[in-house]
């Protein structure tokens, strides 16, 4: 079995929850607040899967590594 590693981040976001929920689970959405495009602007990201929903996801490559 591959070795997996865990990142955790929190944060404070005024806004409702239904706001925050369309917007993470959405690959469009996530993308723009991805907590790696901080340290790494350039960051290239692939979005796989429906726009939405289940299987939706997205994969990355950058200078911390690569994951999906």
């Amino acid at each position: 079995m591959g070795r997996f590693t865990t990142i955790t981040r929190s944060g404070t976001v005024a806004a409702d929850v239904s706001s925050i929920v369309a917007l993470v689970s959405s690959t469009t959405g996530y993308t723009a607040i991805n907590p790696y495009r901080t340290t790494d602007p350039k960051l290239p990201i692939a979005p796989f899967g429906p726009e939405a929903g289940v299987g939706a996801g997205f994969a990355s490559a950058g200078k911390d590594g690569k994951g999906t």
